[in-house]
């Protein structure tokens, strides 16, 4: 996160949760943020609440950032592919997406996790691989045998 350009950037924070990616940025200069969950979380007027899917039907506002933190989960395979029909049919600079790893050991036994084809409409920038450790709030940036042992993956995408 620290890395990506916030100033004078407008985020689009799709299924936002609690918005914890806005306490993240509000120290960030001249951030435009929304955010766009079906669960009633916040009564903000930068929150919408709706169905993420219907809200990118509807609404032809662009942004230069998307963040999809823990949604395609959340998706069943087709709502997943055209989630990312609609996200490719935007203007924006980066989509940031955070999935479970399909290729971790474990998630493979108990069957989570779907592979998504992303290579469709995006092109992949940058791929990290994270070790949430259960019951605490530590995570660990797995540079070898990520594939294998990390539980989420991190999307960085751009425009093909």
């Amino acid at each position: 996160m620290e890395r990506l350009n916030w100033k004078n950037k407008k985020i689009l924070d799709l299924g936002c949760g609690e918005m914890l990616l806005k306490n993240f940025i509000q120290s960030k200069d001249d951030v435009d943020y929304l955010g766009v969950d079906n669960i009633p979380y916040q009564h903000t007027s930068d929150f919408i609440c709706m169905d993420v899917m219907q809200f990118l039907s509807e609404y032809k506002m662009d942004a230069e950032l998307i963040f999809c933190l823990g949604l395609i989960d959340h998706l069943e395979v087709e709502a997943q592919n055209r989630l990312m029909e609609l996200l490719s049919l935007r203007t924006f600079y980066r989509i940031i997406i955070s999935k479970s790893n399909e290729h971790n050991i474990l998630f493979k036994i108990l069957n989570i996790g779907r592979e998504i084809n992303l290579l469709n409409c995006f092109v992949i920038i940058e791929k990290m691989h994270l070790l949430k450790i259960p019951f605490t709030s530590k995570i660990i940036h797995l540079k070898y045998f990520g594939d294998i042992f990390a539980t989420e993956i991190i999307y960085y995408l751009a425009k093909k």
